[in-house]
């Protein structure tokens, strides 16, 4: 379920076992072409709600925007193979 804003710098592609609000495994029914920077989202407990592709590779959007109404605290990007703090 990619957010719907045309205007949306993020998508999100996966949801944690921590969190039962949104099924696992969210489809993408659009083109990710543009999305190039993977991300996770964290609450403080370190369990994993949220996995998404970004447009920015160093942006707080998904989490300002999306991940703090779940309880997400920390959002990490992929670089050189592991997934590193913001």
């Amino acid at each position: 379920m990619p957010h719907k804003d045309t205007n949306m710098s993020f998508i999100i592609t996966k949801t944690g076992n921590a969190i039962k609000i949104l099924k696992n495994n969210i489809l993408i029914t659009e083109n990710t072409d543009n999305y190039k920077y993977k991300f996770r989202m964290f609450d403080d407990d370190g369990y994993l709600y949220f996995e998404g592709l970004s447009q920015k590779s160093n942006s707080f959007i998904p989490l300002d925007e999306f991940g703090t109404s779940y309880g997400c605290t920390e959002i990490h990007y992929l670089k050189n193979n592991s997934y590193q703090r913001l």
